[in-house]
């Protein structure tokens, strides 16, 4: 067994390094007994999860040693009693708890009592949206050196978009330039929702009819995928661009109420603020082409108007200044006891009532 402690880093881990970690799952299984896994991006957390089982049962679940229990539905009592358990007819078992969010107190300080001295014939794997650091038990169990701990970070741009592509690509879908980029827009980076995007335009359109190529423009696209919180995104980030209070405070009361999560609106603001920073730092060295500011602020090309536009409402001293605001909202939203709801509003209200506004 591993000897030495998996603290997770602040970050986690990118798309690259997830397939990484895939790859060694199936070549070499796990190396440890105990995982946790979370992270926004939920179809590389079931990669991983479903990576891991099967390197257990290569040759299909086996109903008798792989056990899938619900952590809303099962105490930590229950957890470690099913770990507990001899496999049946195999080397090994699997217990699989999903919603290991959910986990608190008492049940979650006897899964990290368990995980401090795993059984060796149980692979455990605990599964969340999130985990809330601050909290002794996840403290303690994440400590565990039998415990490999992997945080999912949210894919970048470029990476959705190339997703996208391939995914309407194998449906027959002919989507224009843009479409890709509209998408992780408007739906966010997440690859479950762009999936979903994706089948959900497929089967809108329907089979194609006479080998007629089914293409796919934003107009199509808007039609058939925007909803309530598709143009709460957009209201946000174009009220933080204009630098109007009034109306970010409405889109993120908006976005929060459809489930976005407070780190999520975060992030959504330091990559609008970033794109801003780029933008006027190439115009400031005379480079205008608007493909080449698209790359390097790794936004889509019809975004960088609007970044362009808002370069003329913020100064560059300014703009490194909210930015470290935002990196520091990020780290305070998992780890202060501050209402998270607090901590993003102040942090959206110094975009928009900066000191270029407040001296105004």
């Amino acid at each position: 067994m591993a000897t030495r402690s998996s603290r997770p880093a602040a970050g986690g881990l990118s798309a690259q390094d997830t397939r990484s970690l895939l790859k060694s799952i199936q070549s070499s299984g796990p190396d440890r007994p105990v995982w946790v896994v979370w992270g926004q991006e939920r179809l590389m957390v079931r990669a991983i999860v479903d990576a891991l089982i099967r390197s257990i049962f290569p040759s299909g679940d086996d109903d008798l040693n792989l056990q899938t229990m619900d952590a809303r539905d099962h105490s930590g009592q229950d957890i470690a009693a099913a770990c507990e358990s001899l496999p049946m007819f195999a080397e090994r078992r699997v217990i699989r708890v999903t919603n290991a969010q959910d986990l608190k107190g008492a049940h979650l300080e006897a899964v990290a009592h368990l995980a401090a001295d795993p059984p060796p014939s149980t692979l455990l794997i605990l599964e969340a949206d999130q985990l809330d650091r601050r909290l002794k038990g996840v403290t303690t169990l994440l400590a565990s050196a039998h415990v490999r701990a992997v945080v999912i970070d949210q894919v970048q741009q470029a990476d959705a978009e190339q997703s996208v592509a391939r995914w309407a690509q194998q449906r027959g879908l002919q989507l224009a330039k843009d479409v890709p980029g509209w998408l992780v827009e408007a739906v966010g980076a997440s690859l479950q929702a762009l999936e979903q995007a994706v089948e959900k335009i497929d089967l809108f359109l329907g089979p194609a009819g006479d080998g007629q190529p089914r293409r796919v423009t934003i107009p199509v696209a808007e039609e058939i995928v925007a909803d309530t919180r598709t143009r709460s995104v957009f209201e946000l980030t174009d009220a933080l661009l204009e630098r109007n209070a009034d109306k970010t405070l409405f889109a993120l009361r908006s976005l929060l109420e459809h489930g976005e999560s407070p780190v999520g609106v975060v992030n959504l603001a330091a990559r609008q603020l970033r794109g801003v920073l780029v933008v006027q730092d190439m115009a400031a060295r005379g480079r205008r082409d608007e493909r080449a500011m698209a790359q390097a602020a790794g936004v889509p090309p019809f975004v960088v108007r609007k970044l362009e536009g808002a370069a003329r409402r913020f100064r560059p001293a300014e703009l490194r200044e909210l930015l470290t605001a935002l990196m520091q909202a990020d780290h305070a939203l998992k780890s202060s006891r501050l209402p998270d709801r607090i901590i993003t509003e102040r942090v959206l209200l110094a975009i928009c009532l900066g000191p270029a506004r407040n001296a105004g």
